[in-house]
């Protein structure tokens, strides 16, 4: 939420300290930590059960969706 809202979250005074919008992280790196965190969730999801593993794709959907 917070990269796709970045040009947005620049211009509100409450939000515009946070790290992406002074430049303390990049773009880039924002993205090889969600790649990362989904990986890793998809396979948690795998040793839960074979059902979690199915309804994966379903959640991670609605999480990246909320932002749009």
């Amino acid at each position: 939420n917070r990269m796709i809202d970045c040009e947005i979250d620049g211009k509100n005074p409450r939000t515009k300290r946070r790290p992406l919008q002074i430049k303390i992280i990049s773009r880039k790196e924002v993205q090889v930590i969600i790649i990362v965190c989904t990986i890793f969730f998809a396979i948690c999801c795998y040793f839960l059960s074979p059902l979690c593993f199915f309804l994966c794709p379903f959640i991670l959907f609605l999480l990246y969706g909320y932002s749009y």
